[in-house]
């Protein structure tokens, strides 16, 4: 029961993961600041969309994961399923580990990739080489 509840705790952004949770709030007020103040600066819409849907799903996984752990738990500690089923929901083993092992580390890297395609659609196309001459001034 103890490990369900530190799974749980885990899951929700308390804990271990507490860090992360004002990373993505900074990234949330960054991205929000670009589109009202500075919306010339996106060089890359799609890049921009990219990374505000991966900060999205950095946010909304571990609340999804936990519903899904809570119903998994409910559906399967009431005697239905068969008995290989019923004995994955016991402690962090099976399925349930397999899923705490994905958010862990599912949650942190796509707040990265958030962060490196956000700094990516911000940044200025590279300057392309010109081969036309320098203009001259009016005055020579």
């Amino acid at each position: 029961m103890e490990e369900m509840l530190y799974m749980q705790q885990v899951l929700s952004g308390g804990g271990v993961g507490n860090g992360l949770g004002w990373v993505q709030a900074a990234l949330v007020l960054c991205f929000f600041m670009v589109v009202l103040w500075k919306p010339e600066r996106i060089r890359a819409a799609s890049l921009f969309r990219l990374a505000c849907l991966m900060l999205a799903l950095s946010m909304l996984l571990p609340s999804v994961l936990s519903i899904g752990i809570g119903f998994w738990n409910a559906a399967f500690s009431f005697g239905s399923g068969s008995n290989w089923l019923r004995g994955m929901n016991r402690g962090p083993s099976g399925i349930m580990a397999l899923v705490w092992m994905f958010t862990s580390a599912a949650r942190p890297m796509m707040v990265g990739l958030s962060v490196i395609f956000g700094l990516f659609s911000l940044m200025t196309p590279s300057p392309r080489s010109s081969a036309s001459a320098p203009t001259k001034h009016p005055l020579e």
